[in-house]
């Protein structure tokens, strides 16, 4: 598949999102898949992964996430996965939760350009993702420092 870039106007914009994408129309494939450019950690065995699981899911749209084990609270205080009885705070016990990677989208192209939407949340396919350190997500200078002393860091093997 020919990779698409996107056009000047689509990143000057926030939303709506057909808008952003409105340059995929004319691509001629029924479904496509968006992967994130600014996760430079993100392996190319990942997307391979990604999109395998995509092709057996019979090309049902997906959405790439990360398992966390840790304890979520909303900004109200109220716990997300674990009781407000809760004495000891041990991750490895606590309910695991999935974040959104904001990696990798799967989707049919014509239900987006109908609904205005990638897909129905309500069905979906979740697809957990490689390691957290894949999803390293550059937005910022300070995500930019970061990355640069992970990837200066980083052991060769």
């Amino acid at each position: 598949m020919p990779f698409v870039e996107r056009d000047p106007r689509s990143v000057a914009i926030d939303e709506p999102i057909t808008d952003i994408l409105s340059f995929l129309r004319e691509v001629p494939y029924s479904h496509l898949v968006i992967v994130n450019g600014c996760l430079p950690f993100l392996k190319a065995t990942t997307i391979e992964s990604f999109l395998q699981d995509c092709v057996r899911g019979e090309l049902a749209p997906a959405f790439g996430v990360i398992r966390r084990r840790n304890h979520f609270m909303s900004t109200d205080h109220r716990p997300l996965n674990f009781s407000m009885d809760l004495k000891t705070i041990n991750t490895k016990t606590v309910e695991p939760v999935l974040e959104f990677a904001h990696a990798l989208y799967f989707f049919d192209k014509s239900y987006f350009f109908e609904h205005g939407a990638y897909w129905d949340w309500r069905t979906v396919r979740l697809i957990e993702m490689g390691g957290p350190h894949e999803m390293l997500d550059i937005d910022t200078e300070e995500d930019f420092a970061f990355a640069e002393a992970a990837w200066r860091g980083r052991t060769t093997t």
